[in-house]
């Protein structure tokens, strides 16, 4: 089973960190790297990714690159050595970049090793590939077309250079001339062996501080270190499953809850539509009444209703007539005094106003005009 990646996790400064050491394809399984590194989302507060690699398979690199933009938690990239080619890329999408004043930075053209002549399906995928890697370089705000250039260029960037450049946001003293001396292949195996040296003498305290947050003792060996970061990633890939799932029933639940609350409005609306069409009818609204109160409705349900209901129901003007050729009709042909004596006055005033004012003027101011 392949080694673990992830170096230390210490549970008291909620950090961890991972280390990019080797050729991606090769000593670096990217997938796996990517796996491990994804699993360390939301265990921490803060990642440090470590990079002391020469680069390496693309789709590999690729892989690394898209846990890293998914993450939520915070990675802090330290170039403890050297960074070239697919490490470069995979350098400047940490949410910070610190480089010691010796280390490298490297960015060229992809290509296809121990290809002479490539087929055209070839070439399509390689300036899709160049296209890509130009995009995520820019990321840190550095022009494409400039990117573009020291790609074809195959440019190496001391720390200060990359600073000055925009790729680095730190450069780290060291006061190690020696190291910056060296050329690059020498300098990653000087880092590689410092490296290695320390996980000889602290390799006991690593795996304590990584022990109790993998669930698994002290002294266990890689294969099983491998296993439990495995089975961590999967417990993580399953919980985010089941959010998942867990939201879209909510969104589901509560679609069904709007579509039956929208039925539920729709039926009042018709409901007070026919209130109003019935009011027509009855001559208590007119036509445009509808509209009115339709809208209104739309607007405040409850206001509507009220202000609908408030307005008294008038006697239809059938009604009105039948009772003044009809049932009014003693009522009108009587005099000031009949009507006085019979108590109906107060009737008169209230059904015919006009009949009873001109009574009332007949009776009681007989010779004006």
């Amino acid at each position: 089973m392949p080694r673990s990646y992830i170096d230390i996790i210490d549970r008291e400064k909620q950090e961890a960190t991972i280390r990019l050491y080797g050729t991606i394809g090769e000593k670096i399984d990217g997938d796996l790297f990517a796996q491990e590194l994804a699993s360390l989302d939301h265990q921490c507060e803060l990642i440090h990714l470590r990079i002391n690699s020469p680069g390496g398979e693309v789709m590999q690199g690729l892989s690394i690159v898209g846990a890293m933009l998914e993450m939520t938690t915070p990675i802090h990239v330290h170039v403890d050595g050297v960074a070239a080619s697919m490490a470069a890329v995979i350098a400047v999408c940490g949410d910070r970049l610190y480089m010691y004043d010796f280390a490298r930075l490297m960015i060229h053209d992809p290509y296809f090793a121990g290809a002479d002549e490539l087929t055209p399906k070839q070439e399509k995928q390689l300036t899709r590939t160049r296209e890509s890697l130009i995009r995520i370089l820019s990321r840190r705000g550095k022009d494409e077309a400039e990117v573009d250039r020291l790609m074809s260029e195959e440019t190496w960037f001391s720390a200060k250079e990359a600073k000055a450049a925009g790729l680095c946001d730190v450069v780290v003293t060291s006061r190690q001339k020696a190291l910056m001396a060296l050329a690059p292949d020498e300098l990653r195996a000087r880092i590689d062996e410092r490296n290695q040296s320390k996980n000889d003498t602290e390799m006991g305290k690593i795996t304590e501080k990584a022990a109790g947050m993998l669930g698994i003792k002290a002294e266990a060996p890689e294969a099983e270190i491998s296993a439990a970061i495995e089975t961590l990633h999967a417990a993580k890939s399953a919980a985010e499953q089941a959010k998942t799932e867990a939201e879209k029933a909510r969104a589901a639940a509560e679609k069904e809850l709007n579509d039956y609350k929208a039925a539920i409005r729709a039926e009042k609306k018709a409901a007070f539509v026919a209130q109003l069409e019935a009011g027509v009818k009855s001559g208590k609204i007119d036509a445009k009444g509808i509209d009115t109160f339709s809208a209104m409705y739309d607007t405040n349900p409850e206001n509507a209703v009220a202000a609908f209901e408030a307005i008294s129901e008038r006697e239809p003007i059938h009604s009105r007539l039948g009772s003044k050729t009809e049932k009014g009709k003693a009522l009108l042909e009587a005099s000031w005094d009949e009507l006085d004596k019979s108590g109906r006055l107060g009737e008169l005033k209230t059904k015919y106003p006009d009949e009873y004012k001109a009574k009332f003027d007949a009776r009681f101011h007989p010779n004006e005009d």
